[in-house]
């Protein structure tokens, strides 16, 4: 089965994307019933946090931020996997942090836009055609 016959997952954050500095965050990604994995991505920068979330919550598509920081700040995308393949790219979440800014530290990315680079962290091993880190599929 080819991606564009798979629902196209949704992604969510709770309590929601506008966050307080140094408050709790959930990113959530919903896909189908029968989905066995999800992968969270963001553009341009690596979201290297992901790696220490427990692999029973990414099962579920949770992707929990216990304090959320300006470098969390960014625009998401996630997909799921099930016996079948992969799905398209969930629709763009932009997580916005609010809060003081302290000096050095970047302001969050640019909007998505088609063909921008995506990277992403799996805490599986990528299939073979995968485009883990690579260009929004088109």
């Amino acid at each position: 089965m080819q991606a564009e016959n798979f629902p196209k997952p949704t992604l969510r954050a709770e309590p929601g994307s506008t966050i307080t500095q140094e408050s709790p965050v959930t990113l959530r990604c919903q896909g189908s019933p029968e989905t066995q994995e999800y992968h969270l991505y963001r553009e341009k920068k690596a979201a290297s946090w992901i790696t220490w979330i427990p692999q029973e919550l990414v099962k579920k598509g949770q992707f929990p931020i216990q304090s959320i920081a300006w470098e969390h700040a960014g625009q998401y995308r996630c997909r799921y996997y099930s016996r079948t393949g992969w799905s398209k790219l969930s629709d763009p979440l932009e997580l916005v942090v609010t809060g003081e800014r302290h000096s050095g530290v970047p302001a969050p990315g640019s909007a998505l836009r088609k063909g921008s680079a995506l990277r992403g962290i799996s805490l599986s091993q990528p299939s073979p055609g995968d485009d883990v880190g690579g260009v929004i599929p088109t």
